[in-house]
């Protein structure tokens, strides 16, 4: 099979991802060959938000009614987070909770942020190995200084990026079916392809 097949393949496979993603969270999109700089960039990663949930794993979770995300400090995030306000995932309905700075305690299944000053971001860190709690950002550097997941935008697609061992830390499991479209990012800031999905253009 040529290169070029298997490029097309794989931005195929990408634009299917996209489609069954919004979809999922009740966010139309016109097309699977739509790319997201034609949605509002926080209704797409809102939806991406609500996906990526499904393939977490957290200890556990059995019979839990209320999967509370928290919003720190990420206005622009929050908006739109605050739509997935009484929708289920993994059985449980999701409670929305914004917040202007980090907390000295949290009780959360996940907490989103944008920047955060390293002192803050390594207690975030402390509490969610405590607490089996994932921290997800949209910011690109995130997974590389310790954070779990990462949904940037980058040219003009929402990249899902994994740092398996932050992931491991916290007690929680990524299911392979996400880690196959990840791009994986390990303790040392490398980073690479866990499957064969493209990202760029």
């Amino acid at each position: 099979m040529t290169d070029k097949v298997l490029k097309y393949r794989h931005r195929a496979g990408w634009f299917i991802l996209l489609a069954a993603f919004l979809w999922g969270a009740g966010i139309e999109t016109a097309s699977a060959n739509e790319s997201p700089r034609r949605a509002e960039e926080y209704d797409v990663k809102a939806a991406f938000l609500f996906n990526v949930l499904k393939f977490v794993d957290w200890p556990n979770e059995t019979g839990k009614e209320t999967m509370v995300i928290t919003v720190v400090n990420h206005p622009a995030f929050a908006g739109k987070v605050s739509n997935l306000e009484g929708k289920k995932v993994r059985g449980q309905r999701i409670r929305v909770e914004h917040m202007d700075s980090l907390p000295s305690t949290l009780d959360s299944s996940v907490v989103i942020v944008s920047e955060l000053p390293e002192p803050d971001l390594l207690r975030l860190i402390e509490i969610a190995n405590e607490k089996n709690i994932l921290i997800l950002s949209d910011r690109g550097e995130f997974t590389a200084r310790g954070g779990m997941i990462g949904i940037p935008l980058e040219n003009r697609r929402i990249q899902v990026i994994i740092n398996p061992d932050a992931v491991k830390s916290a007690g929680l499991k990524v299911n392979s079916k996400l880690l196959r479209i990840a791009r994986i990012v390990s303790a040392t800031g490398t980073s690479r392809k866990a499957g064969g999905v493209e990202g760029g253009n």
